[in-house]
């Protein structure tokens, strides 16, 4: 499921990129790749300027190597934690979920495909899902996405543009009524960014929104400077533990796919491979 939909997502960006900038195209992707690779090194580096994916060579990059893996990483996660749980990780047959720096949608995937995978023994039949992110650019990839999705579940989607370090702006954001609230690899993003403390007070507020019984899940790589900043974002907000004493997962998680036509292109031409490994922290917190 996983490998079908992010090369339909990956062929059209493709497509998209190569009819408006011709033979410059493989140039720009090949760019984006280094760009992505280096930024993505340099995520503890003090007062680093946070990532700009406006670019369409830049998405195309980041779908290529990294939104895929980071998909079949959430599905891994969600399937760990619903163990330790001992039970459904949702409540109701219609799920509301909101992803905050959800860019292309990656998560999303991971949760449809835990969701169909019928061991979990979860009865959401519908979903509503609610992406904010920084950059306006990632709504059009993501809202392909959806609709590749939806023909396996029906999604009701929304996409709005959010600084997470802009007080004002957060201060207007709601996340009552909310079952899961979805943050996946954006604190490695934002931790060492010039508005850090500006971001730390933006998550607190909106976790003072969630209602009792809604769930945080938190998937990053496993950096204590990640770590410790999502530790701070929790500072002064009441109610916030585990799902379970067994709901944190350290440990190293690995993809193994079949690549389609466009992805074994870029591997080709640009040398290089999707990242599907992470030496992943991941937790589900539940607010009582």
């Amino acid at each position: 499921m996983i490998e079908e939909i992010f090369e339909k997502l990956l062929y059209s960006l493709d497509q998209q990129g190569g009819e408006q900038w011709e033979d410059r195209w493989e140039g720009k992707v090949a760019d984006s790749l280094e760009g992505l690779r280096i930024a993505y090194e340099n995520l503890t580096e003090s007062q680093r300027q946070a990532i700009d994916y406006s670019e369409l060579s830049t998405q195309a990059a980041y779908v290529f190597a990294y939104a895929i893996g980071r998909a079949e990483f959430t599905y891994q996660l969600l399937m760990q934690h619903r163990a330790a749980l001992g039970m459904p990780i949702f409540e109701s047959e219609e799920a509301k979920i909101t992803s905050l720096g959800g860019g292309p949608g990656s998560e999303i995937a991971g949760i449809v495909k835990y969701l169909l995978d019928p061991t979990n023994g979860e009865k959401v039949s519908a979903l509503k899902y609610w992406v904010f992110d920084k950059d306006k650019h990632w709504e059009h990839p993501c809202s392909f996405l959806i609709e590749e999705l939806s023909e396996l579940i029906p999604i009701e989607f929304a996409f709005d543009t959010l600084d997470l370090s802009d007080r004002r702006a957060c201060s207007k954001v709601s996340l009552a009524g909310d079952d899961l609230l979805v943050l996946s690899f954006v604190i490695s993003e934002l931790c060492s960014i010039p508005e850090k403390n500006d971001v730390l007070e933006c998550m607190r507020e909106l976790y003072k929104t969630i209602d009792s019984g809604s769930k945080i899940f938190y998937n990053d790589s496993n950096a204590s400077s990640f770590y410790y900043f999502f530790n701070e974002t929790r500072k002064y907000v009441t109610g916030l533990g585990k799902a379970s004493q067994k709901n944190e997962c350290i440990q190293k998680v690995a993809v193994d796919l079949d690549f389609g036509v466009t992805y074994e292109k870029y591997i080709e031409d640009f040398d290089a491979t999707p990242h599907l490994t992470s030496d992943a922290l991941s937790k589900l917190l539940v607010r009582v």
